[in-house]
């Protein structure tokens, strides 16, 4: 079950999000006492009835997914509150062309607005409509990667328990919503 969390960020009892942590063969989330083993075939067993949900991951990210965007839908928010963030972060930022191994690594934060980002680093704020983004996904395990026309970041940090998948889940999330508003 160890590093399930990376992928399953929504707990399927009380629906909180990164509230799931791993050790050896059991996921549980730290708000509502869920959990479940990985049993040898990789499914899931529930020893208690109540925390029966998902028989794989497939099936719990395909919730998951479908949780997240009718929570993104019904969401009321303001553009000056994110509906997520991350601070004190790892970034590699740069214009679209050129490759990571020339960039420098930075401190950096992240937070996703309804409508945009806000990339922050050090005393530079750059906005990034979700419009402009042409890809969003997870490199390397645990490093979220989005890319514009012009510019392209990595944005990471192996100290602290986050998910980058649930950040680039709502970013194409509310990409997609913005899209079909037009």
């Amino acid at each position: 079950a160890e590093h399930l969390e990376e992928g399953l960020f929504c707990c399927p009892h009380c629906h909180e999000f990164n509230t799931l942590t791993t050790l050896n063969d059991t996921i549980k989330c730290s708000n509502c006492g869920f959990y479940n083993v990985v049993n040898k075939y990789a499914l899931f067993e529930s020893p208690d009835p109540k925390f029966e949900h998902f028989e794989d991951p497939i099936a719990w990210d395909k919730y998951q997914t479908q949780y997240l965007e009718k929570y993104l839908k019904g969401l009321e928010c303001d553009d000056e509150n994110p509906i997520v963030s991350k601070y004190s972060s790892i970034v590699k930022y740069g214009d679209s062309t050129t490759n990571y191994a020339e960039i420098e690594e930075q401190q950096g934060s992240l937070e996703v607005f309804k409508t945009h980002l806000l990339l922050t680093l050090g005393l530079e704020t750059i906005r990034i409509k979700l419009d402009d983004i042409l890809k969003c996904y997870v490199e390397f395990k645990k490093t979220l990667e989005v890319k514009t026309s012009s510019i392209k970041f990595r944005f990471y940090d192996d100290e602290s328990i986050w998910s980058p998948y649930h950040f680039s889940k709502i970013i194409n999330i509310l990409k997609s919503l913005n899209e079909s508003k037009i």
